[in-house]
């Protein structure tokens, strides 16, 4: 951790970079290195021994969560999920830290701004990548239609109209972005507090009255998360090993056209 926080500050320092925490209304002018992102002993979480959920129990996971008596369905979930990674992207990029959306920071819990931290330094490390992936064009017609308009590769019939099984494949088949999705799930569940899940997620998980929940409320939510960073993606026919073989297949055709151009 010492080491992450080490090299973000040496990133600021050398970019002269200012981190803002940002609720669209009022700037608060923090910056990383003034915060003490040494996490407390006792606040370090053990790793979940549960069982790994499968793809197959994610209808009984959402019927667990209600809005106005009805369950999310899995395309509201994953719309909600990839344009929250793609904001939070945007925010990492311009050096903002939200204290509102489904991916908000507390800058006094720890636990967050490590999230955080890790999150950010993932982006940086391939800025490149991130910075064409977080644009809302390039996402299905649902998305960016403003700027899609007299820009005919942005109105092509190959791109999706939702945010079905053929548009989230594509997105993360990418390995940069499915491990950087991973650490945004983290940074959503950094404080694993039912109550403050709701919130973020804009869904309940029971019907108590007050802030006060029940025990398996922190199954759910647990269930859930899971669901997103395992069952999800493997939900999508993706696997490790059809990552790898799709990274090793580009990276014979980038050799095969080295050759190519040796030999000319």
């Amino acid at each position: 951790m010492e080491n992450d926080s080490f090299e973000l500050d040496n990133y600021q320092a050398d970019h002269e970079l200012q981190t803002f925490y940002e609720d669209y209304s009022t700037t608060f002018n923090y910056t990383l290195d003034s915060i003490d992102l040494q996490i407390p002993e006792n606040s370090i979480k053990k790793k979940s021994r549960g069982r790994k959920v499968r793809p197959e129990n994610v209808v009984n996971i959402l019927q667990c969560f209600f809005k106005n008596s009805k369950a999310p369905k899995k395309e509201y979930i994953r719309c909600k999920i990839i344009r929250g990674q793609k904001r939070a992207i945007r925010h990492a990029l311009n050096n903002k830290i939200p204290t509102t959306t489904l991916h908000k920071v507390n800058h006094l819990n720890p636990n967050e701004i490590q999230a955080w931290n890790n999150f950010v330094l993932d982006i940086i490390k391939n800025s490149d990548t991130f910075i064409k992936i977080s644009k809302t064009e390039n996402g299905p017609k649902t998305d960016g239609a403003a700027k899609r308009k007299n820009k005919e590769h942005f109105v092509s019939s190959k791109i999706q109209k939702t945010f079905n099984d053929h548009f989230c494949k594509g997105y993360f088949f990418n390995p940069l972005v499915l491990e950087n999705y991973k650490l945004y799930i983290d940074v959503i569940f950094a404080l694993n507090e039912p109550e403050n899940l709701v919130k973020r997620f804009d869904f309940s998980c029971c019907r108590s009255r007050n802030i006060s929940h029940f025990p398996d409320c922190y199954i759910k939510w647990e269930n859930l998360k899971q669901y997103l960073k395992v069952g999800m993606i493997e939900d999508l026919g993706i696997t490790k090993s059809s990552l790898s073989n799709a990274m090793n297949q580009e990276i014979s055709e980038c050799e095969f056209f080295a050759e190519d151009l040796l030999e000319q």
